[in-house]
């Protein structure tokens, strides 16, 4: 190796001279520092992207907040029950912001992976599941397939930044998917209205 480096450096000097070697010697550094600035750069946009994700989230919650919770009758109004499925403790205290504000008669049980759905979605039946796919434990596709084998079809909404479509969910899981929507993430808090409000008018879910 060190016989290669000598054969290249007597080469460039017998050709260029000691000008010529300075100045090939500049250009690396010059190259070398243009790529560890565009490095830097790249990175730095990554963090302000996730920065702003963040934020972004943190205004829809105290947004959230501020909105007065819909009006419920619990006489002429039966209770909507929802449970939502997801490893992120801050999305599952989002969804209950929304849902306490924005959908009236709505009640929210929660769980943080896939085997606890699972047991609450047998105890609870609940009106409507709101299902996040990748959980520790039993996945949200596991999820999906075990309901279907235990012939159990209740209101699903997938919400997932992993599947681009509800197609992909069906091929993933091989199984035909009934009564379910997909939202894929990030989304807002009146796209999420908007499909809980679509399934809930049905009201459609197993007892």
């Amino acid at each position: 190796m060190d016989s290669a480096l000598n054969f290249v450096r007597d080469l460039v000097l017998s050709r260029f001279g000691v000008t010529g070697v300075l100045l090939l010697i500049l250009c690396v550094v010059a190259i070398y520092s243009w790529f560890q600035h565009n490095r830097a750069k790249l990175l730095q946009e990554r963090i302000d992207l996730e920065a702003e994700r963040r934020r972004q989230m943190t205004d829809e919650l105290l947004a959230a907040r501020q909105v007065r919770p819909a009006a419920i009758d619990p006489v002429t109004r039966p209770l909507f029950r929802i449970l939502a499925a997801d490893d992120e403790p801050s999305l599952l205290a989002f969804y209950g912001m929304i849902i306490e504000s924005r959908v009236a008669g709505a009640v929210l049980s929660t769980s943080e992976d896939g085997d606890e759905a699972l047991r609450k979605v047998f105890a609870e039946r609940p009106d409507l599941l709101l299902l996040d796919l990748v959980m520790p434990g039993k996945t949200g596709y596991d999820v999906l397939r075990e309901l279907n084998e235990q012939g159990i079809e209740i209101p699903i909404i997938v919400i997932s930044g992993y599947e681009g479509s509800l197609e992909g969910v069906a091929h993933r899981t091989g199984v035909k998917l009934k009564n379910v929507l997909f939202l894929p993430k990030p989304f807002s808090p009146d796209d999420l209205v908007k499909l809980i409000n679509q399934k809930k008018s049905g009201q459609t879910g197993s007892r």
